[in-house]
């Protein structure tokens, strides 16, 4: 702290670092004033919390009824990561791939086959579980969105 004014004058004024005056605050209070002025506040992350939850609710709520059936890419991911899981091939027989999974005349993306394939070999190939990973990802995904 640092005091101008006469050293014989009864009058002094108490200055920070920065120069501003405090008056009849010490530092300490300025310290906590200015420790609750400058915290972040706590609403960002409780809106980021609640739209997390909202989306899992959203996206595991009856994971086995909505929609009814598999999807076709539903399918053939599962499949192929069971078929990986149990062989260490695609359900063409091409060895384990980093590149991507052929199906339908078209190339699935290799990452939620890889991710899917320990679990399904696991607990095998359930319609719940398939669909679970694939929501728990999403959910996951929420915070960056």
């Amino acid at each position: 702290m640092l005091e101008t004014g006469d050293r014989n004058s009864a009058v002094t004024t108490q200055l920070d670092r920065g120069g501003v005056a405090l008056g009849r605050w010490g530092r300490r209070q300025y310290d906590v004033v200015m420790a609750r002025v400058l915290a972040p506040p706590v609403w960002p992350r409780a809106l980021v919390l609640l739209a997390v939850l909202a989306g899992a609710i959203l996206r595991l709520v009856d994971l086995h009824g909505v929609p009814p059936g598999l999807h076709q890419d539903e399918a053939i991911y599962a499949y192929d990561a069971y078929s990986l899981a149990m062989t260490g091939r695609d359900h063409l027989g091409h060895p384990f791939n980093l590149v991507g999974f052929e199906a339908f005349g078209e190339w699935a993306p290799p990452l939620l086959i890889l991710i899917e394939a320990p679990f399904v070999g696991l607990f095998g190939l359930h319609v719940e579980l398939v669909r679970a990973i694939t929501a728990l990802i999403c959910v996951a995904g929420v915070p960056i969105v």
